[in-house]
């Protein structure tokens, strides 16, 4: 549908394509770092069949937010 492709458009536009250097290092590139608001720090996740890079305080919250019920075994898992 016309909604779907224009998301997947903006959204698959602004990626890039990184490459490891010498050391094993990814660096991202700035405007991807102020689109997401990573400022120094990050936590780098393996989620399922992706990675995510969040900046640490993002994280930290995102966190905070949804332990209680992920200890309880309230929070659903996504199937």
């Amino acid at each position: 549908d016309a909604t779907g492709r224009a998301y997947a458009r903006l959204f698959f536009g602004s990626s890039d394509e990184l490459k490891l250097d010498g050391q094993g290092r990814l660096t991202l590139p700035g405007r991807l770092r102020e689109a997401v608001g990573i400022a120094k720090d990050v936590v780098v996740l393996g989620v399922r069949d992706r990675v995510e890079i969040w900046d640490r305080g993002s994280y930290e919250r995102y966190e905070a937010a949804y332990a209680g019920a992920y200890q309880a075994g309230t929070l659903e898992p996504i199937r």
